[in-house]
């Protein structure tokens, strides 16, 4: 087989949210842009399909019609413990739910309209000389281009990784559902090891997405079955979410091996945004708006300093810290803290004794619309 050779100004490894985002805004400046993925569009992905309000100007001005869309304004937050304990609480700024099938579908089609080239294919490894990136695929597929994006997600190619993984790892589960569950609340039920999060999207359907530890589903014979009715349904609530809806999916989607840890910058040569530069704990409910975000950081600098400049290697991260590495730290421990048998109920009197200082943890999580 004969390998398929491309030449590209811009090569995005990855086209996923960040990826259709940063493409589009460059596809508009004039850049010849090729998105390399492996999966076909549209298709469903584990996410809390919230995204924070800081993004819907940002995601409106690509030219999606997020208000005729009609969706759900998430102003609302709901908590609750195993133990009975639970928290209602105003969610400021607030979001809005959207799935991640819809959402990505619909930049996938703006980036097609904008001339975005995608390339199907599984990306194995890649070399820099004399400036230009060479990418390989599986697929024999040779891209060359000046500019080389890391937008694979969570999970980077094999090939990419450089140290060995430390941190804890986790596992997640998406289903939609129809559901009573109010249009403006957004529900976090915790139990030990983990917690289940639902709030609708689009059409009147629930997002229902669940993260534990790994070890908790080893600890019940890696049996989902068994660790919801031993781990997760200690959790009322929990049980009541799984009694009461009707899941529209045959089987929940899955991803494993998950871990919040600040992965930027390496590999160095490389150009990150999304989760692939650093993912934020979803508890925080941001992770969305902040490859979005990425996305639009690194659109802007490419723009100021060209295809071959290497000023952009400077000055993209170091926005990208100044940006998301206190919004990191805060979501990521947060989010630790929270999973402490202990530290939970101490949270949810806090909220009720302090709303103040609950609500100004909140808007930290948050960032400013752009």
């Amino acid at each position: 087989m004969l390998a398929e050779k491309i030449n590209t100004d811009i090569a995005i490894i990855g086209g996923g949210l960040a990826g259709l985002a940063c493409a589009l805004q460059l596809a508009h400046s004039d850049f010849q842009v090729s998105i390399i993925e492996k999966k076909p569009y549209p298709r469903h992905k584990v996410c809390g399909e919230y995204v924070g309000m800081e993004s819907y100007d940002f995601l409106e001005n690509l030219g999606l019609p997020l208000s005729e869309w009609q969706l759900p304004r998430i102003q609302q937050l709901h908590l609750s413990h195993e133990n009975g304990q639970f928290l209602n609480t105003p969610l400021a700024p607030g979001g809005f739910g959207i799935s991640r099938y819809k959402l990505e579908h619909a930049l996938f089609r703006l980036c097609q309209q904008a001339g975005v080239h995608f390339i199907k294919g599984n990306v194995q490894n890649y070399t820099k000389t004399k400036g230009d990136f060479s990418i390989q695929t599986a697929e024999k597929q040779h891209i060359r281009s000046s500019v080389c994006i890391a937008a694979y997600g969570k999970n980077p190619p094999h090939e990419f990784k450089t140290h060995p993984e430390k941190e804890q790892k986790w596992f997640g589960l998406k289903w939609h559902a129809v559901s009573d569950i109010p249009a403006t609340q957004i529900n976090l039920h915790f139990f030990q090891g983990g917690y289940l999060g639902c709030s609708q999207i689009e059409q009147g359907k629930t997002n229902i997405c669940l993260l534990a530890s790994r070890e908790s589903l080893q600890a019940s014979e890696n049996r989902l079955d068994v660790f919801l009715e031993k781990v997760a349904f200690r959790n009322a609530d929990v049980r009541s979410i799984f009694t009461n809806s009707e899941l529209l999916f045959d089987k929940p989607l899955s991803i494993a091996n998950i871990q919040f840890s600040k992965k930027y910058p390496k590999p160095a040569d490389l150009l990150h945004i999304g989760d692939a530069a650093g993912m934020i704990a979803p508890l925080s409910g941001n992770g969305m708006s902040m490859a979005l975000r990425s996305s639009k950081m690194l659109a802007e600098e490419i723009r100021k300093h060209g295809l071959q400049s290497s000023k952009t290697f400077d000055t993209y991260p170091k926005r990208w810290q100044k940006a998301f590495q206190t919004r990191l730290s805060l979501g990521n421990s947060l989010q630790n803290l929270s999973l402490h048998p202990m530290s939970l109920p101490l949270l949810i009197q806090l909220g009720k004794l302090s709303p103040t200082l609950f609500q100004k943890m909140i808007r930290l999580t948050h960032g400013k619309s752009f």
